[in-house]
């Protein structure tokens, strides 16, 4: 294809790669309900059949926005051909083969004109309702304007509140800084999973989240959770209307009142943690939809108490919290005989955190 043909077919080379991106971001459930809606049943051969694979995730870090390799993701693909020769790709992240097949099928039908407009007004229909969500989380995350109504200042028109009443509701302030703070917090986090048993200094930050929330575990709120983690609070947690505000309004996550339906677990005082075996530990299929537990501790000590080995460790580590649930460990030591299922523990002491995945073996536990 010469440069001038190229030029002329990238508007429908965008509009192409803007449909698949969408099908790609979408629900496995959402996508059913659109292919459920579009009332076509074609004719198809299946020329690569839907697989698993893993791709490098690219992060950027520091004042520079200098690259770094982060992480691997799972990633599912198809490719298929209709009757005429029409080939459509799916692909999305994570393991479901049947949203991928169903993608490929979308984007081949897509590529036929007699389809495209039916298949154009059920797809930017999701695409709308996309970016309604991403709006709403923006909202949750901003004070409204005064002349507007929000259940965060109460129900009266915000034309007759003065400034200093609309504001004296609002929760305390979060990240001073948003951008860097949740890059460097995020960094920490995944050097303390990377490295179990690491004690992991954090920045001084200047938050003031409600008791008993503490800095750091209210740091790790702040950069992990958003209007997509489902999140679970302690009983102490749950019961206190300021915590709940103050998460709710900075991060927009979902209160969930099971431990087994919940992404992350915020727990403030190790006595209230429930059984380890009550949260989700993932499924064959998402390994990665565990509970990932936020523990409040007092301290995180390394060179003593239990010993660690595994991925991370060159050869082994103590590390010890205080205080400790009296059957905290031999709990984690069973939860890591199901690698690679099982939930992963991110300890929050004053100002520091440390990491236990699912993937790090205990021993050294006292009879």
């Amino acid at each position: 294809m010469t440069a001038s043909s190229l030029k002329e077919h990238s508007p429908e080379i965008a509009a192409r790669q803007n449909a698949m991106g969408i099908l790609a971001k979408a629900s496995a459930q959402d996508l059913a309900d659109v292919w459920s809606n579009l009332g076509l049943e074609p004719s198809y051969t299946v020329i690569r059949p839907a697989e698993i694979g893993l791709v490098m995730v690219r992060g950027r870090a520091g004042g520079t926005g200098a690259p770094f390799n982060m992480c691997e993701a799972t990633v599912t693909r198809c490719v298929i051909a209709l009757e005429d020769g029409t080939t459509g790709f799916g692909q999305a992240l994570g393991r479901d083969k049947q949203k991928v097949l169903q993608a490929a099928l979308v984007d081949a039908l897509w590529q036929q004109p007699e389809n495209r407009e039916l298949i154009e007004a059920k797809i930017l229909q999701h695409w709308q309702m996309l970016r309604g969500k991403l709006k709403t989380k923006h909202a949750l995350k901003s004070p409204p304007p005064k002349w507007t109504s929000s259940p965060w200042y109460g129900e009266n028109d915000m034309s007759t509140q003065t400034a200093t009443s609309i504001f004296a509701k609002a929760p305390a302030p979060g990240f001073a800084d948003p951008v860097h703070n949740a890059q460097s917090i995020f960094r920490s986090t995944m050097n303390a999973l990377a490295q179990p048993g690491t004690v992991q200094q954090l920045d001084d930050l200047t938050l003031t989240p409600p008791a008993p929330l503490s800095v750091a575990a209210t740091a790790l709120v702040l950069t992990l959770c958003d209007y997509d983690t489902p999140l679970w609070l302690d009983p102490a947690l749950a019961a206190d209307e300021s915590v709940k505000n103050y998460i709710r309004f900075h991060t927009a996550a979902p209160f969930v009142e099971s431990p087994a339906d919940a992404a992350f677990a915020l727990v403030s005082n190790t006595k209230l943690l429930p059984a380890i075996a009550s949260f989700s530990a993932g499924t064959a299929e998402y390994p990665d939809r565990s509970t990932t537990i936020i523990l409040m501790v007092d301290e995180l000590t390394e060179d003593t108490g239990v010993t660690l080995k595994g991925p991370g460790i060159k050869t082994e580590k103590q590390f010890s919290i205080t205080p400790a649930p009296a059957t905290f460990w031999q709990q984690m030591q069973d939860n890591s005989t199901l690698y690679p299922l099982g939930i992963d523990v991110i300890f929050a002491g004053a100002n520091q955190v440390a990491g236990l995945p699912r993937s790090t073996k205990i021993t050294g536990l006292e009879a």
